[in-house]
């Protein structure tokens, strides 16, 4: 790969997650307002099952059905959706793996990312509390 193409795929990511970021912001702050909920993210969870629709449709669309160049998959896969929210990321790698055949490490990743990652960031918030007592 050369610096000039890697470039290129950095701006893409860094546009495209811009976007996503903020869009990601809009609709969590707009949904939670709508629910009035303090005790349930229910902004968060609409934004991943709102990417993990996304990504289904555009990933039909654009890698399946009507293919779009290497850059323009990363802006929108990597970037926008990225920015959005990594757990549609997770998901589609889920299923594609569970497509493919691979049920047994389908299971494996989705209990290991969501269990050790519940873990992890337990064990880092545990860690910040003793240090910052």
């Amino acid at each position: 790969m050369t610096v000039a193409r890697l470039l290129q795929e950095i701006l893409a990511v860094a546009i495209g997650g811009s976007l996503g970021s903020v869009l990601r912001f809009l609709l969590s702050r707009w949904v939670q307002g709508i629910a009035e909920s303090d005790y349930f993210p229910w902004g968060i969870l609409t934004v991943n099952l709102v990417g993990c629709l996304v990504i289904g449709i555009l990933f039909g669309v654009l890698v399946e059905r009507f293919p779009v160049g290497p850059l323009t998959r990363t802006g929108i896969f990597i970037g926008v959706l990225g920015g959005f929210t990594t757990f549609s990321s997770f998901t589609l790698d889920t299923i594609t793996l569970i497509y493919s055949g691979a049920y047994g490490i389908a299971t494996l990743y989705v209990l290991a990312s969501v269990g050790v990652g519940v873990f992890a960031t337990g064990v880092g918030l545990s860690v910040v509390r003793l240090i910052l007592r």
